[in-house]
This record gives structure tokens, sequence and C-alpha cells, in this order.
């Protein structure tokens, strides 16, 4: 009978220890509402009250309605990470910010472009970062890395999606 109990202890034990790393890993699952939030206040209130560590570009400032989200798991580990953007004059989603869950600090701001740099989604959710100097555009394509909380290089050339972002007051 005592040997029973053991190991129906031990049964527990790894249950609960299972439980526990599955929660300890996931990101909740509204984490990004806050930063939606300072996007939305910001459209409202003309961006009086930018936070100096959130650099908001003109581009995206000056259109308002074409402006979005885009909420989707780029590296597969079941956390969403995202993605705030606008709608070109072309129809192309052209994102500035990148938002990811950090277990040690919550959101964390992990990638920003904007004013002739922009970044693209594209299959297999490899990112491309167009950098433009007025004269010529150089793209780099990249996955995201959250074990690193970084952008992995990645080789070849991805043409980016049609993708539908989300209004910010929708």
């Amino acid at each position: 009978m005592n040997k029973y109990y053991k190991i129906l202890a031990a049964v527990m034990a790894l249950i609960v220890l299972a439980v526990g790393i599955d929660k300890y890993r996931s990101a909740p699952k509204d984490w990004y509402v806050m930063t939606l939030r300072y996007y939305v206040d910001g459209y409202a209130d003309g961006w009086a009250n930018e936070r100096p560590d959130i650099k908001v570009y003109d581009v995206l400032k000056n259109r308002p309605s074409k402006s979005g989200y885009l909420l989707t798991d780029l590296d597969g580990d079941g956390n969403d990470e995202l993605l705030i953007g606008f709608v070109d004059i072309a129809g192309a989603t052209r994102f500035t910010d990148i938002y990811v869950w950090k277990r040690d600090e919550g959101a964390y701001h992990a990638l920003t472009r904007g004013e002739g740099c922009y970044i693209y989604l594209c299959a297999d959710n490899i990112l491309r970062i167009d950098t433009s100097n007025g004269v010529s555009v150089t793209s780099n394509f990249v996955r995201y890395n959250h074990k690193t909380h970084g952008f992995d290089p990645v080789s070849g050339e991805y043409a980016p999606k049609i993708v539908d972002i989300r209004s910010f007051w929708s």
C-alpha cells in the first residue's frame, strides 16, 4: 500500500509540474491589449502622450484609417506576436513594429522600422526587412527566434504576402 501512495504522489507531482511548465512557457491570452491601447490612445489624442521608448513614425501616425495590427505566431511556439503596420497606396502591408511576449519582461518591442525601412511578412513567416537610402533598397530576410528574442538571417528571397490587418478600432 505504501508503494501505491508513492507512485500516486509521483504521478501527481508530474501532472502539477507539466501544467506549471506549460503555463510558464505560454504568454497570457491578451498580453498585447495594453500595447494596442497605446496606439488607439495615440490616434485619439494626436500622440500628445507619446512615450520616448516607443517611437511611432509619422508614416504610421499619418495613416490612421489604413493602420492596424496583425496577431500571428511567427515562430511556431504557440504564442502570437503582434505586428503593427499600415496598408500603403499600392495595397501592400508594411509593418513598422513587432512586439513579442518575453516571460521575464512582458510585452517587448522586439523590432521597429519606418521612414524608409519597412518589414513585410512573407511565406513561412519569414520577414523581409527593406532598408532604403533614397537611391536603392536593400532587402534582408529573417525569422523570429523566441529562444533568443532575436531575428536569425535566412537565405533565399521571399515575396511579401497579402495580409489583412485589423483596425485598431475593431
